[in-house]
């Protein structure tokens, strides 16, 4: 998902871009005891039956079913922060604040976008600088990623020297 906002006057702006989230944690929950309820209710009733073997089981898909949910949800909430400034292109990756900050000049900044190593990849965008390139939005999708570098290619303009 991408949310931009660009000032034409003064030449700023700045993009945010997360992943496509479709459940919310709370959701996740919801989910996880929603099927786990009815997975932990055959186990007790096989285990009252005789069948004691499937209840370490059945504990232990309930377990790898929250610990799924939990990372899914976990890399779902990484969001990157792409800032143009007057001198500067600031690019921010983080959960909840800003873990990671590659800043470049942006006088020598160029947008790189390459195609993806096979027709069904996503193509790859990255800024360099300075021989520095860094590679972002790698969570979005081919639509999302060739919007992002349509934005970004008309703020940072192609320079000749």
């Amino acid at each position: 998902m991408i949310e931009h906002d660009w000032n034409e006057e003064t030449g700023t702006g700045h993009w945010s871009l997360r992943p496509n989230c479709s459940l919310s944690w709370r959701d996740n929950k919801r989910l996880w005891w929603l099927l786990g309820i009815p997975m932990l209710l055959i186990g007790l009733g096989l285990s009252w039956l005789g069948f004691w073997m499937v209840l370490p089981y059945t504990a232990l898909a309930f377990l790898a079913l929250g610990a799924g949910l939990y990372f899914t949800a976990l890399r779902l909430c990484r969001r990157e922060v792409v800032l143009l400034t007057d001198n500067e292109v600031i690019i921010q990756r983080g959960r909840r604040r800003a873990e990671q900050e590659v800043r470049l000049p942006r006088v020598w900044t160029q947008l790189v976008v390459r195609p993806g190593y096979t027709p069904s990849h996503a193509p790859r965008i990255s800024l360099r600088s300075h021989g520095r390139e860094t590679e972002f939005a790698t969570e979005l999708n081919a639509d999302e990623r060739g919007r992002c570098a349509a934005s970004l290619r008309a703020a940072i303009p192609k320079r000749h020297w």
